[in-house]
């Protein structure tokens, strides 16, 4: 079989705050050997939380165990780095899978964003970006970093306006077959009018046709307009977004088991595509080849 493994993506941070980074993305494409009758524990991390006035929370990590909890880790990938904390703290971003953004910086400095940490598995991300403030008076405030993501480092603030999130993936096994974005990094919030909070992902969605401000999208406030911080999509590991006020939570891990043929074991949700058998899960449960 081959299989896919997510975390949970970060939390994005509040007061001016950065997106949330991506959770770790390990995409094993080599066929592995999943014994007949011995159980394997799938551990799916959650989104890490959005915070208002303070740091975002680290997305949780996902794992393939032996039998329960406390087996033998197999396989596994990182949760998502926080998005830092912004406006006058210079509170450092958080590191996981794909590093969080950095907040808007107090004045006339910048914020330290997160950097991707997948050391002893195979997973890939990306750092995130950094924030900065206006060397003008500490009154006003520039923009966040984006988020981390899979696909791409997040990038950092462009002066008032807040940086996108790293490129996520596309992934047909996420999908059971049809491809999707995941593992996007959440955007940073904007200083500046609505169409310049940062994207989740940049130009990426939850899926190939999606609005791409609809996931882990930064916010804004100002007199041309303002829009409102998104969260990242459940089963994704997307960072969420970073806010003017309380940033927004990342989307939950996911793991999935694929194999060629007819259905032979249990354990997750189940479908048949295109010749292949999918086993989905979106929350903690076991996997059980047949003996």
């Amino acid at each position: 079989a081959t299989f896919l493994v997510i975390a949970g993506g970060g939390g994005g941070g509040g007061n001016y705050g950065g997106g949330g980074g991506a959770g770790g993305y390990y995409d094993e494409t080599t066929a592995a050997t999943f014994v007949g009758g011995q159980a394997y524990y799938m551990e799916v991390g959650g989104g890490g939380a959005g915070s208002n006035n303070a740091n975002g929370a680290k997305g949780s990590t996902s794992r393939i165990l032996l039998t329960n909890s406390s087996g033998a880790v197999l396989y596994s990938s990182n949760g998502g780095g926080y998005g830092g904390k912004g406006v006058g703290s210079n509170y450092a971003a958080g590191d996981g899978g794909s590093g969080g953004g950095g907040g808007s910086g107090a004045y006339n400095a910048v914020t330290v964003a997160g950097s991707a940490d997948n050391s002893g598995y195979n997973s890939s991300g990306n750092n995130g970006g950094y924030g900065e403030g206006t060397p003008y008076t500490s009154t006003y405030f520039y923009g966040a970093g984006g988020g981390g993501g899979a696909g791409g480092t997040g990038q950092s603030n462009g002066n008032w306006y807040g940086g996108n999130g790293g490129a996520g993936v596309s992934n047909s096994t996420a999908g059971v077959g049809s491809a999707i974005y995941v593992s996007i990094g959440g955007g940073g919030a904007s200083a500046s009018g609505d169409n310049n909070a940062g994207q989740g992902g940049g130009t990426q969605g939850d899926a190939p046709n999606a609005n791409p401000s609809s996931d882990g999208r930064g916010s804004s406030n100002w007199a041309s307009g303002s829009v409102s911080a998104q969260p990242g999509t459940a089963n994704t590991g997307n960072g969420g977004g970073g806010s003017i006020g309380a940033g927004l939570a990342g989307g939950s891990g996911v793991i999935v088991i694929k194999y060629a043929g007819g259905t032979q074991a249990t354990g997750g949700t189940i479908t048949a595509d295109g010749g292949f058998t999918y086993h989905k899960f979106t929350s903690t449960g076991t996997f059980t080849p047949n003996a």
